[in-house]
């Protein structure tokens, strides 16, 4: 239920960055300013200016897509585990595992605490998942094997 609801926060956010890339930016955050009635001597609305401005059309069409991108994926992913489906347990897997390159390359380019943690939950939780997924398979096998001499079945004391 979790990726669901995060899949539509994502979703949300790719409609307001393509609502954003419309109407023109600089149009947009005009009348932001004027109707929050924000001074332009705050020291927030120039840092975060600065930072808008910093981002040209084509890094906000590359984050409107990447968003739109992640946001199926995690809508795909939520209805399979609500299906309680085994290739989305490998996709929650592969998908976590795949941010852990660039949550290390973040961390070496600029090192905080705070990233380093969350690298170390990701790999954990990465470890946790395959780990699973292991056992989950390795039972599966077990189950599928014919009974015979060879195998006898199992029984219980």
């Amino acid at each position: 239920m979790f990726k669901l609801l995060k899949a539509v926060l994502l979703l949300a956010l790719g409609l307001g960055v393509a609502a954003l890339l419309d109407k023109g930016l600089a149009t947009n955050l005009h009348h932001w300013i004027t109707v929050l009635l924000l001074r332009q001597e705050n020291r927030y609305l120039r840092a975060g200016l600065a930072w808008l401005t910093g981002i040209n059309r084509r890094n906000l069409r590359l984050f409107e897509i990447g968003t739109f991108c992640y946001s199926g994926l995690l809508f795909i992913e939520g209805v399979g585990l609500l299906m309680l489906k085994l290739w989305a347990e490998y996709l929650t897997a592969i998908i976590t595992a795949s941010f852990i390159p660039f949550e290390f390359l973040s961390d070496v380019r600029r090192f905080s605490a705070g990233k380093t943690m969350v690298l170390f939950l990701n790999v954990a939780a990465v470890w946790y998942l395959s780990a699973r997924l292991w056992n989950k398979s390795a039972e599966s096998v077990v189950d599928r094997r014919p009974e015979s001499d060879a195998y006898p079945a199992r029984r219980r004391l």
